[in-house]
């Protein structure tokens, strides 16, 4: 992570100037958007104080950090240019502080162009319980970071630093092991190639980190070897099911992020539903929404602030025949500087698309059930024929929900 105001005003003229580009060297439009009253950029200290703000820094800190990686990557690649890199990201899609991690520079999209893997740290832990989501199936936090970073750069995922077990667990319940063997199972379903599982020592005092870790737990020992050797054993089906077709597309916005927390929970509810209706999924995201064109349905979860741009792609995919479903009602309806987008452009998006209600916060679907939320997504995967197999319930012939599978 980085935080570049911590370097005193060493990078203060720069975040100047990407004001001024982004503004177009416009004060009163900067105004405008801050709600403030600068008499110039120069006056504008590198901090945030609202969320349009706040989006800016993120920007310009990616911006910042990530040139810092290619810098060193290009340094590497000199003095070994066969090393395949990847920088360790660790995941910003999970937490209850997910608009801080945002912040720390290390937007993917700024990354994985010089990069020959996706890289990252990123945690999964049974019944978790902690952080944004708040679910007892929060079993796909990690995962959807694999399928993130797989949608941006089609490459393997190394987890260099992959949490399976919380820190100073005594939770020695048998459901652990059978939970780190769906997660190794799972984990490599989903694109991730290498796993350094964090960690293989032990600490003798309870509150040291690496206390009840793996080499506590005979049984996950045995639960990872095992899954180790099926994964090789099945290489090349698990391989078969990393590459499948993604006809379903989530739209992701890391202005809707930062300036509406239910949109987090939203793209949550949406993976969730398609993977439980034996749906790969393919995110679109802003640099680069020409992927939606990869896809046969797009879910647009609560994405309340998008760019102008993102509205002229939407509406060329429903004019090509793509299926669009809006969750919420205020979705779309702002650009990532909080100024209203076109309106005849949301008209048409709008009328031509499936729109339900949605007054979901952080943590919450809202007065529509999880498992509501998950029939209207089955529901418009069927109008666009992309949902024709179900695994259902052998009582009530019902599809069942959490159950994960792939056709």
């Amino acid at each position: 992570m980085f935080k570049p105001e911590r370097c005193g005003d060493f990078y203060l003229e720069d975040w100047h100037s990407f004001l001024k580009e982004a503004y177009g060297n416009d004060i009163g439009m900067l105004n405008s958007a801050y709600g403030s009253s600068y008499g110039s950029f120069e006056e504008i200290p590198l901090t945030y104080s609202n969320d349009v703000m706040e989006y800016d820094y993120k920007m310009f800190n990616d911006k910042v950090f990530s040139e810092w990686h290619r810098w060193m990557a290009g340094i590497v690649h000199e003095l070994a240019p066969d090393v395949p890199l990847h920088s360790k990201v660790m995941n910003y899609l999970d937490d209850d502080d997910i608009a801080d991690r945002m912040k720390r520079g290390v937007g993917y999209e700024k990354y994985y162009d010089f990069l020959e893997l996706n890289g990252c740290d990123a945690h999964d832990y049974i019944n978790d319980g902690s952080g944004l989501y708040q679910v007892s199936d929060g079993y796909h936090v990690e995962k959807m970071w694999y399928d993130y970073m797989r949608s941006i750069k089609d490459a393997p995922v190394i987890n260099s630093e992959d949490h399976i077990i919380p820190d100073r667990s005594e939770n020695y319940s048998d459901e652990v092991a059978d939970y780190v063997a769906q997660n190794m199972w799972q984990g490599a379903i989903h694109g991730r190639a290498n796993s350094t599982i964090w960690a293989w020592q032990r600490a003798n005092a309870k509150t040291e980190d690496f206390y009840g870790l793996v080499l506590y737990r005979p049984d996950v020992v045995a639960a990872i070897s095992k899954e180790a050797l099926n994964l090789n054993r099945n290489a090349y089906e698990v391989t078969a099911l990393q590459n499948d077709d993604k006809e379903v597309g989530i739209l992701y916005s890391d202005s809707s992020i930062i300036q509406d927390m239910s949109t987090s929970y939203a793209i949550y509810q949406a993976y969730s539903a398609c993977l439980y209706s034996g749906k790969a999924v393919q995110f679109v995201t802003p640099s680069q929404l020409h992927k939606m064109n990869y896809c046969k349905v797009l879910i647009v979860p609560q994405s309340t602030h998008v760019t102008a741009e993102t509205l002229d792609y939407i509406k060329q995919f429903i004019e090509n025949g793509g299926k669009v479903m809006i969750i919420g009602h205020k979705s779309l309806k702002k650009n990532e500087k909080g100024f209203d987008n076109d309106a005849d452009k949301l008209n048409y998006i709008f009328a031509n698309s499936y729109v339900i209600n949605y007054d979901g916060a952080k943590g919450t679907t809202g007065s529509i059930t999880e498992t509501e939320l998950h029939d209207e997504i089955r529901k418009v995967l069927s109008q666009a024929g992309v949902y024709n197999v179900f695994v259902k319930d052998a009582t009530s012939g019902e599809a069942t929900d959490y159950v994960e599978y792939n056709v």
